[in-house]
């Protein structure tokens, strides 16, 4: 994974440190200035917001951790947008398992398509990764509609938790 920023068409994926959370949970003017964008509201979302404490202690534990975890940034309007990233380093199968967010007033642009599309192509690039796996709500069409775009096929459903993956062949 490059310790670089991702670029698509309409997003900077910025990686995330451990100071970045750092500033996303205590001083977000700050975090608006290191970034030299807006930090909306909405951002981050709840489920995000929960775990960025967690988040940041896992960086410490694993510092390798941080670089395959990113803020989504819209590039034109220079705002955060949503993040994503994986869970955790790749298993012994070569596995890693990703996960994204988009604040709301962005969601149904196609923007966490084009996030995802860009990091499984990037990770797709590793020789450690031979699956990239993810995990909807059976009642998440959006994410549904995502993952099906981006070439993954459902692989198990268990307590309305739908698991996905996709090989990470090299084409």
């Amino acid at each position: 994974m490059p310790e670089c920023q991702i670029e698509t068409p309409r997003l900077v994926l910025i990686p995330l440190s451990e100071r970045l959370i750092g500033l996303a949970l205590e001083d977000r003017s700050a975090l608006a200035a290191s970034l030299h964008a807006g930090i909306p509201a909405a951002w981050p979302n709840p489920d995000y917001a929960e775990i960025l404490a967690f988040l940041r202690d896992r960086f410490r534990e694993e510092p390798e951790l941080a670089r395959w975890n990113f803020l989504m940034l819209h590039r034109s309007e220079r705002c955060v947008i949503g993040e994503l990233g994986c869970k955790d380093l790749p298993d012994q199968d070569g596995a890693v398992e990703i996960g994204y967010g988009v604040i709301p007033s962005y969601q149904g642009q196609g923007y966490a398509t084009e996030a995802v599309r860009a990091l499984t192509a990037s990770l797709s690039m590793r020789p450690d990764i031979r699956w990239i796996r993810a995990e909807t709500e059976l009642d998440n069409p959006a994410s549904i509609r995502l993952l099906e775009k981006v070439g993954f096929h459902r692989a198990t459903l268990s307590n309305g938790l739908i698991q996905w993956e996709r090989s990470a062949e090299r084409v």
